[in-house]
């Protein structure tokens, strides 16, 4: 469990699904990366571009300009922190525009490193690849794993396969990170299961993250909106970190943390009655 590391999500999109808008311009973005950086994550991961359903995907070249407003105020910000920098993006000519002008160890690729040259570029600067399971980018509600298929099963295997691709084009297996890919191509049934199912995927030989945030799975439990699901989030987290999952995607990082101390005290306590 003390291995579990947090991913901070920084969005400066103005769409996504729980705080589009919020962090688009630069003195929020900056004011939310310290924010996200009082809670000593790993990694920070930034996107401009949203996948939730019917978002609309912009070009490379507005993704860029989304980055290009905010990359000189977060920059200095980032330097100053021990924390990596993860790139969440599926279009290769942002990637290797930003990798010319801050040092990225991460490429978040939800579309699963379509694009070759993506797969190239990783090689050259020995980056770290997370592949995400799904089955459209952005979300088509309508599009899920069939009932008639073992979710977690379905997921480990197109993942596996993707994996043994990417180490055939010489992508080492250090630097692969497989997502499950919650709320992608899965009724909020298969979700559920792929948490409850979150030690079998630490068995594959990849290093394991969630993304499990604030995300529409959750109704099941909570008519709360998206935003306000810090908590749901935060105990699922504790769960992800007992099940020795890697590295845990959120937006709220202190409540994930405070959540995991008091699981991991738990333990700790039950190993020293015995």
């Amino acid at each position: 469990m003390k291995n579990t590391k947090l991913v901070g999500i920084l969005n400066i999109t103005p769409d996504s699904f729980s705080d589009g808008g919020q962090f688009n311009n630069p003195s929020k973005a900056a004011q939310q990366l310290e924010l996200l950086l009082d809670s000593n994550p790993s990694i920070i991961d930034i996107g401009a571009i949203s996948t939730r359903p019917n978002s609309a995907l912009p070009s490379a070249e507005e993704e860029i300009a989304r980055f290009d407003d905010i990359l000189p105020i977060i920059i200095p910000i980032l330097k100053n922190s021990s924390a990596l920098l993860s790139i969440d993006s599926y279009n290769y000519e942002t990637i290797k525009y930003l990798a010319n002008k801050v040092s990225i160890d991460w490429i978040n690729d939800q579309s699963g490193f379509i694009d070759s040259r993506m797969i190239e570029l990783a090689k050259d600067n020995n980056l770290k690849l997370v592949i995400m399971h799904h089955l459209t980018i952005p979300v088509d509600k309508a599009q899920v794993i069939s009932s008639e298929l073992d979710a977690t099963l379905t997921v480990k295997n197109w993942l596996i396969n993707k994996a043994n691709y990417l180490i055939s084009e010489g992508i080492k297996a250090e630097q692969i990170i497989i997502d499950p890919g919650i709320g992608f191509g899965k009724t909020s049934e298969q979700s559920w299961q792929l948490i409850k199912d979150a030690k079998s995927f630490t068995k594959l030989g990849y290093e394991v993250i969630y993304g499990h945030s604030r995300k529409s799975f959750l109704n099941s439990v909570t008519d709360k909106t998206f935003a306000e699901r810090d908590f749901e989030t935060a105990l699922l987290s504790a769960y992800l970190a007992k099940s020795n999952i890697n590295y845990l995607r959120v937006h709220n990082l202190e409540l994930s943390k405070r959540a995991i101390k008091i699981q991991e005290f738990i333990e700790y306590e039950q190993s020293n009655a015995h």
